[in-house]
């Protein structure tokens, strides 16, 4: 009996260890960032983490950045969760500085406005601010070069802005003689190509 009350919560202690240390919340916020601040103490950073639901025990992250880091060290910056994990990896990744922030597609296609554009990058990317962006191409309207880009998780709105005005600008310099010999300005010519977009679908009413 000694033995088996023994086993048996030895076989407790074990599985409370393992759902603690090796399995996540099971409402990990997936897709979210979060930011370390420069200069916060590793007990703040504990008490963020289990308030946004990242791990279980503000406690046991503390003791585990200990253990592994030896003097408590936290990487300030970015960290971005595409799925669930276990607060032993929390652990790993903020006292090494694996912010997780890989390049994610997003492709803006033909013909969207630039109130389309700020609700596409709203539902990729967490940080993005729509009403931001907005505000910044109120004048950029047909400037903004519709094509596939690639962006960190946490992506602003004025990076977007910038790379995709840029695009255009090298699109626009490829056939800058073509613009020069039409005769027109160059907000003309996109003000028509806004008007065949929308109003002529098949090739031969385009041309």
């Amino acid at each position: 009996n000694i033995l088996r009350s023994a086993s048996a919560a030895f076989l407790f202690l074990f599985l409370v260890f393992y759902v603690l240390v090796f399995r996540a919340p099971s409402d990990f916020p997936i897709g979210v960032i979060v930011t370390i601040e420069e200069g916060q103490n590793v007990g703040a950073i504990a008490e963020k983490l289990e308030e946004e639901g990242i791990v279980r025990s503000s406690l046991l992250f503390k003791g585990l950045i200990g253990l592994i880091s030896g003097n408590g060290f936290v990487i300030a910056g970015d960290y971005f969760f595409s799925k669930p994990v276990s607060v032993w990896e929390v652990a790993l990744r903020a006292s090494s500085g694996k912010f997780g922030l890989t390049p994610i597609g997003v492709t803006v296609p033909e013909g969207a406005n630039i109130f389309d554009i700020a609700v596409i990058f709203q539902r990729r990317f967490g940080r993005f601010d729509p009403v931001d962006f907005l505000r910044k191409v109120r004048d950029k309207e047909g400037h903004l070069f519709p094509d596939t880009y690639f962006f960190l998780p946490n992506v602003e709105a004025r990076e977007v802005i910038r790379t995709m005005d840029d695009n255009f600008d090298a699109k626009i310099a490829s056939i800058q003689d073509k613009i020069n010999a039409s005769g027109r300005s160059l907000e003309d010519i996109i003000i028509m190509a806004s008007i065949l977009e929308k109003e002529a679908r098949k090739p031969d009413e385009r041309r």
